[in-house]
């Protein structure tokens, strides 16, 4: 996933929601950037959750392109919530709206102005059918009155509702300071880590195992049918490090779970690579630690549903495979030399 689009016409929210996720390895696009004119959808919902829901999926399948929608209002206590889910259908204009909530408060003589200020940010990929919500909430009050002169970017709501633990109005406040206290940006933070868990770039550690008997190296034929770039191409003996394992530790294993023979590592070679992975529904960065390997002893046959069959290659054939995994090739070149001495100086 390399776009992600922002599911309102709201200036403001666009504005808040780029400065949070400018860090993301995406690109964030705004209703501006779609090549035709999207109309709004409606919003027939009860709660800000459903709402939120519905026109992520609708921006989603009008573009074809993972959408983030919100939506959110002012929850007045001494209106038992309202205006809430219907805070944007209060009056036409922001400033109506805003007046409205500061007459009604006045003529009831209301003491206590608490007030809440909630969102939900609702996430929706068309293409792998994913959603995620996340619900962001922060506390504080109505004013008695607008200081215009104090108010740096306020749109909506943002004039009247001050937050006693900063002690500004959200109006009052620069985006940045914003994003720490408000409730939009409570409601990212959880969003940005479900993106970044989700779709950003993965890290493994991968230590691989050049098994070596006779002059020969043992190499695998993979099994990985949903990836035709992978699929029954040759690779070396290798994988992922479990918790609670060190990088030993897992070679051993993997080996005698893709070969079936017990190992004896006999040094670790310096040359480390790192690799990127990408596709439509994975992105990652693999770290390849090559171990030059012993074979002991036979204990098992192949366990691992990954490997087809495996296959004994001289040193000087390894580069010359046909079919090797992708940029086994570059891997091969970089080890060799060095594979070479390990072999000579152990006296293999």
């Amino acid at each position: 996933m390399d776009k992600i689009l922002l599911g309102t016409a709201n200036e403001g929210k666009i504005k808040e929601m780029k400065n949070y996720l400018a860090d993301l390895d995406f690109e964030v696009l705004s209703l501006d950037d779609m090549d035709e004119d999207i109309e709004d959808p409606a919003e027939p919902a009860d709660t800000i959750e459903e709402n939120a829901l519905l026109k992520s999926r609708y921006y989603a399948k009008k573009t074809n392109l993972p959408t983030l929608s919100d939506d959110g209002g002012l929850f007045v206590d001494a209106f038992d919530g309202w205006p809430g889910v219907r805070s944007a259908r209060v009056a036409d204009s922001s400033q109506e709206r805003r007046n409205i909530i500061l007459n009604m408060l006045e003529k009831k003589e209301v003491k206590d102005r608490g007030a809440s200020f909630r969102t939900v940010v609702s996430f929706y990929d068309p293409k792998q059918n994913i959603n995620y919500s996340s619900m962001g909430i922060t506390e504080g009050k109505v004013v008695d009155e607008i200081k215009d002169g104090q108010i740096i970017d306020g749109f909506g709501y943002d004039p009247i509702f001050h937050v006693d633990d900063a002690g500004k109005t959200y109006a009052q406040m620069t985006t940045k300071e914003k994003n720490e206290v408000s409730h939009r940006g409570k409601a990212l933070q959880q969003v940005k880590y479900f993106l970044e868990s989700s779709y950003g770039i993965k890290q493994f550690i991968v230590p691989y195992a050049l098994i070596y008997k006779d002059g020969k190296i043992l190499m695998n034929l993979r099994n990985d049918p949903h990836r035709k770039n992978f699929h029954q191409t040759w690779e070396f003996p290798g994988g992922g490090i479990d918790r609670g394992e060190d990088i030993e530790e897992a070679l051993i294993r993997e080996a005698e779970e893709e070969t079936g023979y017990q190992v004896e590592i006999i040094s670790q070679l310096p040359n480390v690579i790192v690799q990127e992975e990408k596709g439509d529904s994975y992105n990652y960065q693999v770290c390849l630690v090559p171990f030059l390997c012993a074979p002991r002893k036979k204990v098992s046959e192949v366990s691992d549903n990954e490997v087809l069959k495996s296959k004994w290659y001289s040193i000087d054939s390894l580069s010359k495979v046909d079919n090797l995994f992708p940029r086994n090739e570059e891997l091969i070149k970089s080890f060799l030399p060095n594979l070479k001495q390990e072999v000579e100086k152990n006296n293999l």
